[in-house]
């Protein structure tokens, strides 16, 4: 009994003391593409004497092992970009349970998806409207990637959608059950068949790849070579990924080995290394033991940041500011009492009220600027909901390519004249903050119309008086006149 326990407390001990010297690297299908990839940076990484152990883990693909990223399970996996990409967002698959530890660590080779089809003279994909059409296995990487390619321009509804796996789906083509397949994949019989014009790539064009990748960044374009002709599709990447709070200095080693042995790597057949394979980051931020080392080597390398979001944090804290400082200062002005009474120890008082009559000096001025703050908040609003509208949806927006003075300008003609060339928001924010255009624009007019009215009636009644207003500076004006005045006067101007 006591030889048990004992063995059981070393067994322990041990686990607890070698738990740090270990990483789990969760991979794919044994002996395919992600799998041996993964044995080949085991190797590399126990050939340079990494201070860390790495254990290979098969699994059934992408999805799984970003689970096990998630849940503790796997330290690093190697996944498609599009589905990490769904991860870290929320999309399909991860509606529920959108992962945020995920960071990257390096990217390996493109994974092209090609549309194939048995008609001839399909040039575009916008002409596969109303056929029928397999995109892959439910819940698969190439069922979601069709998604977002086919509602981007409006046919996903229009098309009649089958399920075959990957080798059922080509003898369904053969035999014109469907009009049209998604496959990852150009093997020797079906190069043969395209070779002998029975079958047909659809090509996808740099100007559509470039469109989807403002909202999905993990879409790069590809070309293909068949019968010394170049065909373009569509491609993700695939690449490491880690868990974002394994130790900086761990992973700092980790890339620069697998970075140094890259050559070394083992792909599957047919695909390209990536020559610059930080360039390209899907998800949001690249670990911080892989950036200390490209910032140590000064590597060309990605950086995703919400640009929109941040601008739409500035001007919104801009307007409030604005709105908050005219609100005080106008109550503190209406109530002199509670301004001189506090006026001594509080002078963030005597400050408000000095911007207040800087604002009222160059009123027009600061009117104009107010209102244009209003429409750039309003126009980074609209690109911030119609982009995450798009993300849920799983298709592209005409706002993510549109820059933010384009959308600035679309918002000003759309509340001047209701004309939208054929734009319009998608998402419930984004409609909202457009019907509020027409009125923003037209109370903008209003109010600068308004202030000027009350300047020349004010001008005109004064001068009816006999009155007029002169603006001076560092003067001491006396209000009243009596037998005392010359003696303040004398005081006033004496030189002590």
């Amino acid at each position: 009994m006591k030889f048990k326990l004992l063995w059981i407390f070393l067994t322990l001990f041990l686990s607890l003391l070698t738990a740090n010297d270990t990483l789990t690297l969760s991979s794919g299908v044994p002996e395919k593409g992600y799998n041996n990839l993964a044995k080949s940076i085991q190797n590399i990484l126990k050939n340079s004497n990494f201070n860390t152990t790495i254990i290979t883990k098969n699994s059934s693909g992408s999805i799984e092992n970003l689970k096990r990223i998630a849940n503790g399970k796997a330290d690093l996996a190697i996944v498609q970009s599009d589905t990490a990409f769904y991860a870290e967002n929320g999309n399909y698959v991860f509606k529920e349970n959108p992962i945020d530890n995920l960071t990257s660590i390096i990217t390996f080779y493109q994974e092209p998806l090609f549309i194939i089809t048995n008609q001839s003279g399909i040039n575009n994909i916008n002409q596969l409207a109303n056929f029928r059409i397999n995109i892959g296995l439910r819940n698969s990487g190439v069922e979601s990637t069709s998604q977002v390619l086919f509602k981007s321009i409006g046919l996903w509804d229009k098309l009649s959608k089958y399920h075959y796996k990957p080798d059922k789906s080509i003898q369904a083509l053969l035999k014109n059950r469907v009009q049209a397949i998604l496959l990852n994949y150009i093997d020797a019989p079906l190069k043969q068949k395209i070779k002998e014009k029975k079958l047909f790539i659809v090509p996808i064009s740099k100007k559509f790849v470039d469109k989807l990748k403002k909202t999905f960044s993990y879409f790069s374009l590809y070309k293909y070579n068949l019968n010394d002709e170049s065909t373009s599709t569509i491609a993700v990447t695939s690449l490491l990924v880690a868990n974002k709070d394994i130790d900086e200095n761990t992973i700092y080693q980790l890339t620069k080995l697998i970075d140094s042995n890259y050559k070394d790597l083992r792909f599957p057949k047919g695909f390209k290394k990536n020559k610059e394979h930080f360039l390209q980051n899907p998800i949001e931020n690249w670990h911080q033991g892989t950036l200390k080392y490209l910032n140590e080597k000064n590597i060309k390398h990605s950086e995703k940041r919400h640009f929109d979001l941040y601008i739409l944090y500035l001007f919104l804290a801009i307007v409030i500011l604005i709105v908050l400082t005219l609100l005080i200062t106008m109550y503190i002005l209406h109530h002199t009492d509670l301004f001189h009474r506090y006026r001594g120890s509080h002078t963030a008082i005597e400050l408000l009220q000095k911007i207040y009559f800087k604002l009222s000096k160059y009123k027009y001025i600061s009117l104009s600027i107010f209102i244009i703050l209003l429409n750039i908040v309003s126009a980074v609003l609209i690109k911030y909901f119609e982009h995450n509208w798009a993300l849920e949806n799983g298709t592209f927006n005409s706002f993510d390519n549109l820059s933010l003075i384009k959308t600035l300008w679309w918002f000003f003609i759309f509340g001047s004249s209701g004309y939208d060339s054929n734009i319009f928001p998608s998402s419930n924010g984004g409609e909202f903050i457009a019907s509020l255009a027409p009125m923003l624009e037209f109370s903008s007019i209003l109010a600068l119309l308004s202030l000027l009215t009350y300047d020349k009636i004010l001008k005109h009644l004064t001068e009816a008086n006999g009155m007029g207003v002169k603006r001076i500076k560092d003067h001491i004006i006396l209000c009243g006149w009596n037998d005392n005045a010359h003696f303040i006067i004398n005081n006033l101007l004496h030189k002590n």
